[in-house]
């Protein structure tokens, strides 16, 4: 079990429990984004999957390239809205924005 600094709360729109959220976060280590399912009043959330920040980076970058490859990779669109929304959050909260 790791603790996760949790930026982003949205609701689970997948599952069919309404009670469902989706987090995603950073390790304290701020090196690894997670994205996991949460139910509602609980402390321990249910990991879907987790990737370094480096890694969301250069996925982006090869995406923006034009590599066609990064393009089809499995769970762009997750990884990629991961990294945006919790990225997007930091800077808010530093006031960077």
């Amino acid at each position: 079990m790791v603790s996760l600094d949790v930026c982003v709360q949205v609701p689970d729109a997948v599952s069919k429990d309404t009670g469902r959220i989706r987090i995603a976060g950073l390790t304290p280590d701020s090196r690894i984004i997670v994205v996991a399912s949460l139910k509602a009043g609980d402390t321990i959330a249910d990991h879907e999957f987790s990737f370094g920040l480096d890694d969301g980076m250069r996925l982006a970058e090869a995406c923006l390239s034009g590599d066609r490859r990064a393009l089809t990779s499995p769970g762009l669109a997750r990884k990629l809205s991961a990294t945006l929304a919790i990225l997007f959050r930091v800077c808010v909260q530093s006031g960077a924005i």
